[in-house]
């Protein structure tokens, strides 16, 4: 196997096209990142995670978590092994009773998986010397590109603090974890 490259979600941001939004993976201990496309509701179960969401009812990617630790299975790592045609492919290492199981897993959702875990994300060191880029290239690969959240660019600065209680509590109960966590972070401003 080659070396490995550790990775961190660096940033999540909308996408060229509807639907779809760039996940940054960035990596641990250096400057380069990589870009992944990922389609709506992937960005949702990766957002949720990342603003410390819990849904009211289990999500896909929790549902799995919970079947492995009933299972008594460790998600040791995930491993972006590959890329063809533009996609990304990946692996989940799962270790039980000292066995090593390796499952191929859409990138997108083994990161979800790895951040709900706790479990750390590589690529293959080769991958990441031929697409790696740095900071500067980054930012020119995504100049019609404004970071942001996936959501829909409602400005919550607007509303009073009942009227962003009430949202919050319909965007829980309609199970929209990022519009939840855009109307919590404007309710932690104005405290």
């Amino acid at each position: 196997m080659d070396k490995k490259v550790q990775l961190k979600v660096f940033t999540l941001m909308a996408g060229h096209t509807h639907g779809s939004y760039n996940l940054v993976l960035q990596e641990v201990g250096g400057i380069r990142k990589i870009p992944i496309i990922v389609g709506t509701f992937e960005a949702q179960a990766i957002a949720t995670e990342i603003e410390g969401i819990t849904p009211q009812r289990p999500l896909t990617h929790d549902l799995l978590v919970a079947v492995l630790a009933g299972l008594d299975v460790e998600l040791k790592e995930v491993l972006i092994y590959d890329l063809q045609n533009g996609v990304f492919f990946a692996r989940l290492l799962l270790h039980k009773a000292g066995l090593i199981s390796e499952i191929d897993a859409r990138t997108s959702d083994a990161i979800a998986i790895a951040l709900r875990t706790k479990s750390p994300i590589y690529i293959e060191s080769h991958l990441m010397d031929e697409i790696g880029v740095e900071e500067k290239e980054l930012q020119s690969l995504e100049l019609n590109e404004k970071p942001s959240r996936p959501i829909n660019s409602n400005d919550y600065s607007v509303y009073s603090k009942s009227e962003l209680m009430t949202l919050l509590d319909e965007a829980v109960e309609a199970e929209d974890y990022i519009k939840a966590a855009l109307i919590r972070d404007e309710l932690n401003k104005s405290k």
